[in-house]
């Protein structure tokens, strides 16, 4: 397995195995999660019409649901498997997606920002150094319109899991449990699996710091569905 700090050649690995096994998407199933297709009925929602981006877009599968709910979406992943998979697959269903392959990490102004919103699925959650992660999160606030959104998914630290959602946890394998008390940042890094999971308050700080207002947020957890945090924040006006 790939460093998980090499972020392009670890999502490359993903996406050439998933491939090579005949998968047509990596993760379809994951792809338009429920929480997200629920935020997009909310207030903080931008209009049909505005502009979208997807950071950690994969191969495309939700990129491609926004652009056919009426967005003007650009999807954004380190792979250039995936992104080349997303491109066919959009042209194959008729949807317009700008896509394109970048290291989100490295600050850079990015082909049709500014942005109304921001769309994170488990992709700030993949990023295993601080300062990555606040590289990453600078390009979120420099590529946001002013009073735009940040809507992030990401995976839920483990020792909120078995604090916050005990009938979930008691499902989970002994050796997960075992690690509930060490947060994902601190394993060594021969049990890191290319996930890095914080607290809610933890993802909290990061887009505090970075200059984001938090409107909205929530832990969530099921055996089925996993675990994970839900945050909305915006960008000041001015």
């Amino acid at each position: 397995m790939s460093d998980v700090t090499d972020y392009k050649a670890h999502w490359e690995s993903q996406y050439r195995q998933a491939y090579s096994e005949g998968r047509r998407h990596w993760r379809p199933e994951l792809a338009t999660p429920k929480a997200f297709i629920d935020f997009l009925n909310t207030k903080w929602a931008p209009p049909i019409g505005a502009k979208v981006i997807e950071a950690g877009c994969g191969d495309g599968l939700n990129c491609i649901y926004l652009a056919r709910t009426g967005y003007r979406v650009t999807g954004v992943d380190v792979s250039e498997t995936a992104i080349s998979r997303a491109r066919e697959t959009a042209g194959e269903r008729g949807a317009e997606v700008d896509f394109l392959c970048r290291d989100l990490v490295r600050p850079q102004r990015l082909k049709n920002a500014p942005f109304d919103l921001w769309v994170d699925i488990k992709t700030l959650h993949t990023l295993w150094k601080d300062d990555d992660r606040k590289s990453y999160l600078g390009n979120v606030v420099s590529n946001l319109a002013p009073g735009g959104i940040y809507f992030l998914i990401g995976g839920l630290a483990m020792v909120e899991v078995k604090a916050y959602f005990p009938d979930v946890f008691a499902t989970l394998k002994p050796a997960l449990q075992a690690e509930a008390d060490f947060l994902d940042r601190n394993l060594p890094k021969e049990k890191r699996c290319g996930i890095r999971c914080e607290t809610l308050d933890g993802y909290c700080q990061e887009l505090r710091e970075a200059g984001l207002v938090l409107l909205d947020t929530k832990r969530e957890a099921s055996v089925e569905g996993g675990w994970g945090v839900i945050v909305v924040a915006q960008k000041l006006k001015g």
